[in-house]
């Protein structure tokens, strides 16, 4: 069955969003803790900007989503029982367009349309 004692070494990650990520598009990665005993998990994502990001727990342990808004490195850090697991901090490669720019573009775009449209 499960252990008593936690094992940050037992924790392993997967998904694409450990990877190269573009901006504005929602991101994932599961954090597999079946093997690692009764423990804290504690995720951070640091960089350029701050990031939407939510988990939600699955048979695996949990997945956790977000969405980066700016290009650039994010690290990724995963703790268990306030000790980082193999790999952690994870760098991540941002690119694509300054995300708040690109929806701010498209607002004065709709503007421009709608008072050439109302007269």
């Amino acid at each position: 069955v499960g252990k008593d004692v936690a094992d940050p070494a037992a924790v392993r990650t997967s998904g694409t969003g450990l990877e190269n990520v573009k901006t504005g598009q929602r991101q994932d990665f599961i954090i597999n803790t079946c093997n690692a005993g009764v423990g804290t998990l504690a995720v951070a994502i640091d960089g350029p900007s701050k990031v939407a990001m939510d988990c939600t727990e699955v048979e695996e342990g949990y997945k956790v989503h977000y969405t980066p808004l700016l290009p650039g490195d994010h690290f990724i850090s995963v703790k268990y029982n306030n000790i980082h697991i193999i790999g952690s901090p994870f760098r991540v490669s941002c690119e694509g367009e300054n995300w708040p720019m690109k929806v701010l573009k498209k607002r004065h775009l709709l503007w421009r349309l709608f008072k050439i449209i109302k007269g």
